[in-house]
């Protein structure tokens, strides 16, 4: 995580190929102590909302 913010509560989405591997990773993340991370779903969700 230190690779990418040292911020804590910086916005993270997480996404994988349909969603449930995203929700996985996204509640590894919040164990760590990371506070805003949203699951973004899968690839064409994610690549759709951010275009």
């Amino acid at each position: 995580m230190s690779e990418v913010t040292d911020d804590k509560d910086a916005r993270i989405v997480v996404y994988c190929a349909v969603g449930g591997r995203a929700e996985k990773a996204k509640a590894k993340l919040e164990e760590l102590g990371i506070t805003n991370v949203e699951n973004g779903g899968g690839f064409d969700d994610v690549k759709d909302r951010f275009q």
